[in-house]
């Protein structure tokens, strides 16, 4: 899809890989992402790549989450980056992003 977000499919679900720089430059791509895999199953995020992300991309993630468990669907997020983990701690939503 992009150099900062890629969709790979497997059998009942998709995993929803971020790449660099995941911002406001790349919420229109991230937000396209987001729709695309809503609807497909269980959603795994994989964001242990991530060089550097900010709250617009927060916020795609945090509504992709709800949309997919409001369709029944498991939303995962995978162990972040130390540059996610920084940029959680510094907005305050370190806890909302805790996968079950």
């Amino acid at each position: 899809m992009s150099d900062v977000v890629e969709i790979v499919e497997s059998e009942g679900g998709v995993e929803l890989r971020l790449h660099g720089t995941v911002d406001v430059a790349s919420a229109a791509t991230l937000y396209a992402a987001a729709c695309e895999v809503s609807e497909l199953g269980d959603v795994s995020l994989a964001w242990n790549d991530v060089e550097r992300i900010d709250i617009s991309a927060f916020q795609i993630l945090l509504a992709l989450g709800r949309e997919v468990t409001r369709s029944g669907y498991a939303w995962r997020t995978g162990a972040p980056s130390p540059a996610v983990v920084e940029s959680l701690r510094l907005s305050g939503l370190t806890t909302a992003f805790t996968s079950s």
